[in-house]
């Protein structure tokens, strides 16, 4: 269990060749939900690792200085590889603390202000 109490993981990942469907494929992406029994809910974009390993100019870039990529990058591309990785992060490791998800108390909420020189 996480700080934030029993969750459940979907995993949308599977792909058509040749009319027919394939699950856990490799060189591709997924989304994931992360749901908590409170109704919070976070959704991830996950990479495999052969996705993330393309050429660089395949990956989508901003002003040709930053690079938009993934929440997360698996190297065992499958459905359970995915839940066990992200079940561990997320009970073990606190993980998605600071990632946009809600924290339990004020001591883990943190506000950074940026400052530009004039």
């Amino acid at each position: 269990m996480s700080q934030h109490g029993p969750f459940k993981i979907w995993v949308e990942l599977e792909e058509i060749i040749d009319d027919v469907w394939k699950e856990d494929v490799e060189d591709q992406y997924c989304n994931a939900i992360i749901e908590y029994e409170n109704g919070d809910r976070i959704g991830l974009n996950i990479w495999s690792e052969a996705l993330f390993n393309r050429c660089p100019t395949e990956r989508f870039w901003y002003d040709n200085k930053i690079a938009d990529g993934p929440d997360l990058i698996i190297k065992d591309f499958s459905i359970e590889s995915i839940k066990a990785t992200l079940s561990q992060l997320i009970t073990e490791d606190n993980w998605l603390i600071g990632r946009g998800f809600p924290a339990d108390d004020e001591s883990d909420n943190f506000t950074h202000e940026t400052q530009v020189a004039g």
